[in-house]
């Protein structure tokens, strides 16, 4: 699968002018780097039996989204783009007759079951992944489907990415019976699956992206050996027994070890390089030189030269984060080399003086590391002009050729001194 094997970076390139020079860039916008669950544990939920929610608020001021499974009876009831909003924290929007047909829908034949939850924590925030079927009078048979939400400060809302996480995935495409069988290690009646189970199984510990990867790759050649595994060519037998919504409904539990990587969401890395024939333009960049030409200007009110290095750009509980390096030099001086975390927000910077976990090893690597270097290690392809970054990509990458953040970070420093001319641009 092109998105679940990643063998090479592909990039996007543009240029931009600013302040007489002529500046390129070279983007991507694949999945680079990841990090691990908290506690490297999740919790797989049963509801049991089955939850129905037909529930419907009448007005807003019913809505709280203190659970996920609130977020969905507040989802199947939303009147207005308001609301739509509050439940993504985004500002999305829909027609008018989206919100129509929703409140004209019959709660008896429009509904959703919820079957399967996942919840995990990455730096303490709360997230889950939710099996659900959707039952819509329009439609035959319902549809299965996974949702993921994040909860913030207690309040739960949707997370939507670009691409879905290996744990989605499998919550969505495998049939309820394998989907059980994978997350609790146990043995199926389809020999094939079973190898991948306990290849995806090692000291009793799971790798949900080793299975997705296998069954993506597999999908993709269709050789039949797995099909009956899918939910699409074998959907999961109805559920005969159910519960309604609420307060106290009954699930059970069971906690996984994982060696589990969740990638960041909405990643760009680009990097910069001089060149006078350059007439293209990027706003975002050209706004970030500006605005720190600005906070520069010196006390006779010159403005000094910026020229950004490299630059990654991520989303984090619903904020847009940018870390730059860069390098400024002011009249009759030498030029400095800076790295700084950003708040991006309505098209400005702000820059972040307290950050969070994540973005202090960002930081750390984009200060350290020279462009070719994250350029190298984060390529799935090994380049032989490389050949003490290549020896490092088994001790920092999962195997959807993610890197654990935290642990290039660890590598860069106990091997600072091989990687000495890959270091400090």
């Amino acid at each position: 699968m092109s998105k679940i094997i990643f063998l090479s970076i592909f990039f996007i390139f543009y240029g931009l002018y600013s302040q007489s020079q002529n500046i390129d860039g070279i983007c991507s916008e694949a999945d680079l780097f990841g990090i691990p669950v908290d506690n490297n544990q999740i919790t797989y939920h049963k509801y049991a039996p089955v939850l129905q929610l037909k529930k419907r608020y009448a007005s807003f001021e019913e809505v709280k989204n203190r659970t996920p499974e609130e977020l969905l009876i507040s989802q199947m009831s939303v009147q207005n783009n308001k609301w739509l909003a509050y439940n993504f924290e985004n500002d999305i929007k829909w027609k008018e007759e989206q919100f129509k047909r929703i409140t004209s829908q019959d709660p008896e034949k429009n509904y959703i079951e919820l079957i399967r939850k996942i919840t995990y924590q990455i730096n303490g925030t709360n997230y889950s992944i939710l099996r659900l079927k959707i039952y819509d009078d329009r439609k035959s048979k319902p549809a299965t489907l996974s949702l993921m939400a994040s909860c913030n400060k207690g309040k739960w809302a949707f997370v939507k990415n670009k691409t879905r996480s290996p744990l989605e995935f499998l919550m969505s495409n495998l049939n309820l019976q394998y989907l059980d069988k994978t997350l609790e290690n146990e043995d199926s009646d389809n020999s094939r699956f079973n190898e991948l189970i306990k290849s995806s199984w090692r000291s009793n510990r799971l790798s949900p992206t080793n299975i997705y990867r296998i069954i993506g790759d597999n999908m993709l050649v269709n050789d039949g050996t797995l099909d009956k595994v899918y939910e699409r060519a074998n959907p999961s037998s109805q559920q005969t027994e159910f519960q309604e919504y609420h307060e106290n409904f009954v699930f059970t539990k069971n906690t996984i070890n994982v060696n589990y990587l969740i990638p960041l969401t909405d990643q760009e890395f680009c990097y910069y390089f001089p060149n006078q024939l350059s007439q293209f333009d990027s706003k975002s960049i050209a706004q970030l030189i500006e605005y720190l030409e600005n906070e520069n200007i010196n006390q006779e009110g010159k403005k000094p030269t910026i020229f950004p290095i490299h630059k990654f750009r991520y989303r984090q509980d619903n904020k847009v984060f940018v870390i730059v390096k860069y390098s400024i030099r002011l009249e009759n001086e030498e030029a400095k080399i800076k790295t700084e975390v950003f708040d991006y927000n309505r098209g400005r910077y702000k820059v972040q003086n307290e950050i969070n976990p994540v973005n202090s090893n960002l930081k750390y690597l984009l200060n350290v590391a020279k462009s070719d270097f994250i350029i190298q290690i984060s390529n799935g392809e090994n380049n032989a002009d490389y050949p003490e970054v290549n020896a490092l990509k088994p001790e920092t990458k999962d195997a959807n050729e993610i890197l654990n953040l935290k642990e290039l970070i660890q590598v860069i420093t106990n091997n600072s001194s091989s990687l000495e001319k890959y270091l400090n641009n």
